[in-house]
């Protein structure tokens, strides 16, 4: 996802930028006052959404949903640091790693590797398995989080309302997990 800075004196969260083709562009922001660090107070961040003709608050909220979505799987969402370095494991890998550490636990194997894209680790069964219940119920509480955001945007009734949307809102702190022997 994109965001993009503006003054907060010029923002205007809707305009039309060509009366001759009806274009027009709509500016997402979260709540109007977020503020980017090392940002001044004059500074906001918004997401620019072209369209060809203005809107109405039905296709304002899919636009909204749609930006949900796409927010719910980015890595601001779906990531931890693991020892300082930036990982995550998707919920198909999550589930066969409870598997198979659950399986090597009952023959009482001590240590296990666990991959992280190209990075291997040498934990002990137990410690994977409370790595991954940790990052479990991190992913559940995102999840928790995001379908309350779909609710929510589903009830909206204005595009002002839309346009003011914090689909940033709520979420945990990103784990940050360091391991030692």
């Amino acid at each position: 996802m994109r965001w993009f800075n503006c003054k907060k004196e010029e923002f205007v969260s809707f305009e039309c930028i060509n009366v001759k083709t009806d274009k027009h562009i709509l500016r997402l922001s979260p709540n109007g006052n977020f503020i980017p660090e090392g940002e001044s107070k004059n500074d906001i961040r918004f997401i620019p959404i072209y369209v060809n003709n203005k809107p109405n608050v039905k296709e304002v909220k899919e636009l909204l949903l749609s930006l949900q979505a796409e927010y719910d799987n980015s890595a601001e969402v779906n990531s931890f640091y693991l020892n300082g370095k930036r990982v995550w494991l998707d919920k198909a890998t999550r589930v066969g790693l409870f598997n198979i550490l659950n399986i090597e636990k009952a023959s009482n194997t001590e240590t296990t590797t666990l991959w992280f894209n190209n990075i291997s680790i040498e934990i002990q069964v137990d410690k994977a398995i409370a790595l991954l219940t940790m990052v479990e119920k991190y992913a559940k509480q995102c999840y928790d989080n995001t379908q309350k955001h779909y609710v929510e945007i589903n009830q909206l009734e204005s595009i002002e309302d839309c346009l003011q949307y914090d689909i940033t809102a709520s979420y945990p702190d990103i784990l940050n997990i360091t391991l030692t022997d």
